[in-house]
């Protein structure tokens, strides 16, 4: 686990709950990665994985509805991004929190964060040569006054 304070939480949640935690490792390079599951009044969860490796982040975020937009807004623009969870089921958030740099990508995906493990259970949504994965994505850019 990352030495930050997310990492502290859980483990000091780990002994005031008398688990053993003589085998935990701190890396000082990476930080604490962590999910949450949201609940809303009807039920529906939305989860967020946030999976850090250096100065770059991953969230993972479920959106219950069918059709979803997103965005990045400041003061003076804002993008956004309108796509069907029927076709991109999973959606990303990427930033890169570089020195004097700031990155931030938003994907709607075909497939959820999970490594080789998506690859083992068949969950990987790859195309074969001259095969055709049709969607639909609409971006808009506001300038804001």
């Amino acid at each position: 686990m990352g030495n930050d304070s997310f990492g502290d939480f859980l483990k000091n949640s780990l002994v005031q709950n008398n688990v053993n935690i003589d085998g935990l490792v701190t890396d000082n390079e990476n930080q604490t990665s962590a999910s949450v599951v949201l609940s809303d009044s009807t039920g529906e969860r939305t989860f967020l994985h946030c999976i850090h490796n250096k100065q770059e982040e991953c969230i993972a975020v479920d959106y219950p509805e069918d059709t979803v937009t997103v965005g990045i807004e400041n003061e003076q623009i804002g993008a956004y991004i309108t796509y069907e969870r029927k076709t991109l089921p999973d959606f990303l958030i990427w930033k890169m929190l570089g020195e004097s740099e700031y990155v931030v990508g938003l994907e709607p995906r075909t497939t959820s964060l999970g490594g080789q493990d998506i690859i083992d259970n068949d969950k990987l949504v790859a195309l074969k040569p001259f095969e055709e994965y049709k969607t639909k994505l609409q971006f808009n850019i506001e300038e804001r006054y």
